[in-house]
């Protein structure tokens, strides 16, 4: 399988299990890795043959702040489900989800989360 790969998006939101986190927000970075059949677009150069970078981003950025979460965890699911909804030729996809500003009483990079869904996984409602 093929690999679309965006590394580093950063969105603002409030998922936190802190009452403040959900208040205050705080940054979290995001990388994903989209598998994708990428034949078609390899031998056509149109961008209506693959998935759009662009709109990716959007989906990410609407699903970290549609809603607020608790666990890093639960918004990771959402980006991951969000994302298969929306594009039928996405068999798989894994969603790193760092939390850079976690309220650990310790000297840490960051937190996160990698969670990988594929097709046949994901239900519609």
């Amino acid at each position: 399988m093929d690999r679309i790969k965006i590394t580093g998006l950063r969105v603002f939101a409030y998922h936190g299990v802190l009452d403040r986190e959900q208040e205050e927000g705080q940054p979290f970075v995001l990388d994903l890795i989209l598998g994708v059949d990428l034949e078609k677009p390899c031998r056509t150069d149109q961008v209506e043959d693959t998935i759009n970078y662009a709109e990716v981003c959007d989906v990410v950025r609407d699903a970290m702040t549609g809603c607020k979460y608790r666990l890093i965890e639960r918004a990771a699911q959402e980006v991951a489900s969000r994302l298969l909804r929306k594009y039928e030729n996405l068999e798989e996809v894994t969603v790193i989800l760092k939390k850079p500003r976690a309220p650990i009483p310790a000297d840490f990079e960051m937190v996160a989360v990698e969670i990988t869904r594929r097709r046949e996984g994901i239900h519609h409602a």
